[in-house]
């Protein structure tokens, strides 16, 4: 941070499973959002094994914007697999996960840029979340037991907003494939005492592509991993 208080440096982390149509808009705004509001800034994409045009529109929008950086994978990997990916490559002093989907609004992070008030992680909830019922149906459910099982308050914790101090993620490891990666973000800032500001944030319905966020496969795993980390994770 500078002596005014406001964020020098961001990582921005994208995992990207076929999301060659939503990418090059999702980038965009993004930059245009970064610009004139930090002095640093990068746009980390991690194309997780897609099989569409996903690396030929990243080759291409690198050629344009010189703050991008991508890593590419040949097989899917998963969601924490890619957010670990991002993490480990990200350099700024602030790090913020969203999705290359573009469905989350992300026109509050100027606002947090120019006005932080020492938080160490910034979440946001879906008050009105524009998914298929089956989706939402399922994130309430999930959203309930990690309430219950980590005792958090939050009201979204998979929500595609999250901007964290990176000084509270060195040192750390997470271990999480799947959705379990960002109960594992929230235990990391929580074991520190770290300051969580929850907000409201506008969901809009997807462009381009289908989601795979509600497939029996992602579910499954989620559930394993769960099962898996709940130790751990209840100890810290």
């Amino acid at each position: 941070m500078n002596r005014q208080g406001k964020i020098q440096g961001i990582s921005v982390i994208l995992p990207a499973w076929n999301e060659a149509d939503n990418l090059p808009g999702t980038i965009d705004k993004l930059s245009h959002l970064l610009d004139k509001q930090v002095e640093h800034f990068e746009i980390i994409v991690i194309n997780d094994g897609s099989t569409d045009d996903t690396e030929k529109v990243l080759k291409k929008l690198s050629l344009e914007y010189r703050f991008l950086k991508w890593i590419n994978w040949d097989e899917n990997k998963g969601y924490g697999a890619a957010i670990r990916a991002g993490l480990s490559t990200a350099s700024e002093d602030f790090i913020f996960i969203t999705d290359a989907d573009g469905q989350v609004d992300c026109t509050a992070l100027p606002g947090l840029i120019n006005e932080y008030k020492g938080w160490d992680l910034v979440i946001g909830y879906r008050p009105d979340r524009k998914d298929p019922l089956y989706r939402v149906i399922y994130g309430k459910i999930w959203n309930l037991l990690c309430r219950r099982l980590f005792k958090t308050d939050l009201r979204d914790v998979d929500c595609a907003f999250k901007l964290i101090r990176s000084a509270f993620l060195k040192n750390s490891v997470f271990q999480a494939y799947g959705a379990m990666i960002s109960v594992e973000l929230v235990t990391c800032i929580k074991k520190q005492q770290g300051i969580i500001l929850e907000i409201p944030v506008n969901h809009f319905s997807r462009k381009y592509g289908k989601s795979s966020g509600g497939s029996l496969r992602v579910i499954f795993r989620a559930l394993k991993e769960l099962t898996t980390l709940y130790p751990s994770l209840r100890s810290r």
